[in-house]
């Protein structure tokens, strides 16, 4: 602050504030308006893209989510018999397959994918119940990714790493995890 303004009384600041600097903004704002409006323009503008960009990639994720979620249903209804096989476009449809049953097993196998992906064997539902998430060796389990846990596999008892791999069988199937569970309890 210079001296000027320190011996300046509140009348004076607020002749400043409502009188003098409203009639300096009425002689500059002929160059400063211009000025104002393409600051304004421009920030608008890049406010508009960056809306367009975030929406339409938005947009794009959720309909091709709906698209996966659509055919896979598509599918299931097909292979359950509810809906009629499509046809090729000559109008000839294409018959429908039955599900192939691995040998020694009642179940058949499960379709996943586009109508002509592989069969695979059904994942087999362990008999013995999971264990609570809660009273596994790692905390916070269910929070963890496959990177994130694989490590610390290696410290547990074979008792802890059998908890984990029942409650994996029984709930997310992370090839990672049950294939580490299986090296080590190999070993």
């Amino acid at each position: 602050m210079s001296d000027q303004d320190r011996r300046k009384t509140p009348i004076d600041h607020a002749l400043d504030l409502f009188v003098f600097a409203p009639v300096g903004f009425v002689f500059e704002a002929r160059s400063l308006l211009p000025r104002f409006a393409e600051r304004g323009r421009r920030e608008l503008e890049t406010a508009k893209l960056i809306g367009k960009h975030l929406l339409g990639r938005e947009a794009t994720e959720q309909g091709a989510e709906r698209g996966r979620a659509n055919r896979h249903a598509h599918n299931t209804l097909r292979v359950l018999g509810l809906l009629p096989t499509p046809s090729d476009g000559n109008g000839t449809s294409h018959p429908k397959r039955e599900p192939a049953i691995p040998p020694g097993s009642d179940r058949p196998l499960e379709k996943s994918g586009p109508p002509d992906a592989p069969r695979r064997a059904p994942r087999a539902v362990p008999a013995v119940p999971a264990p609570d998430v809660a009273t596994l060796a790692i905390p916070d389990y269910e929070s963890l990714s496959a990177s994130q846990v694989v490590p610390r596999l290696e410290s547990l008892s074979p008792e802890e790493l059998e908890a984990i791999r029942l409650y994996e069988s029984h709930h997310r199937h992370r090839a990672t995890i049950l294939n580490k569970i299986a090296q080590l309890q190999s070993t």
